[in-house]
């Protein structure tokens, strides 16, 4: 929300446009691992020479889309939320049936991938939380002008984030964290 207040909370955009801005993002950003999963599934079948089965899919993630926008916005009344959140299902719901059909055409190992998912899951849950429990304390304690206080909060928060989630990464030997490690050491210390 910090950020979003930084950038845009100015004029005519007022604390409940960047309190929906920040609804929308969080609602989104469940959808970025199921999104860059959905992409690079369909272009394996596109290196199959089949588009036909991202398409249906796809068509079918309309119909979906329209049905739980009709439900979270018209029902339940979640707002700019409902449009968000049923994007982010009809993303997942997308990856999850490609990923099914997939398996029609080639041997993956979810198993792995799934595996590495939830060790990246409980290393961002446990930075999350560290890092709220930071920005709560860093609201209480430090006192500057409204733009240097939240680009020192946002930089120190961003720094704890990375301090927690790098390391947890390491301890659950995740191989990506150790290439990301040793690639950082070999630029900085020399």
């Amino acid at each position: 929300m910090d950020a979003v207040r930084l950038i845009f909370e100015h004029g005519e955009f007022d604390k409940m446009a960047t309190f929906m801005v920040t609804e929308a993002l969080w609602f989104l950003s469940v959808s970025i691992i199921p999104y860059v999963f959905r992409d690079s599934i369909t272009r394996v079948f596109y290196s199959f020479n089949d588009s036909a089965t991202p398409f249906t899919v796809a068509f079918s993630s309309i119909v979906l889309k329209v049905f739980l926008n009709w439900i979270l916005i018209s029902k339940m009344h979640f707002g700019i939320g409902g449009i968000t959140l049923s994007t982010s299902v009809v993303t997942l719901f997308n990856a999850c049936i490609l990923g099914y059909f997939i398996t029609k055409k080639m041997k993956m190992d979810y198993k792995s991938l799934f595996k590495n998912f939830l060790k990246m899951s409980v290393a961002g849950v446990v930075a999350g939380v560290v890092c709220y429990f930071a920005a709560v304390q860093f609201d209480k304690f430090i006192l500057l002008p409204k733009i240097p206080f939240e680009l020192l909060k946002i930089s120190i928060i961003a720094f704890i984030c990375l301090f927690v989630y790098i390391p947890l990464n390491l301890l659950m030997k995740m191989e990506y964290a150790s290439e990301l490690f040793d690639r950082l050491k070999s630029k900085f210390i020399r």
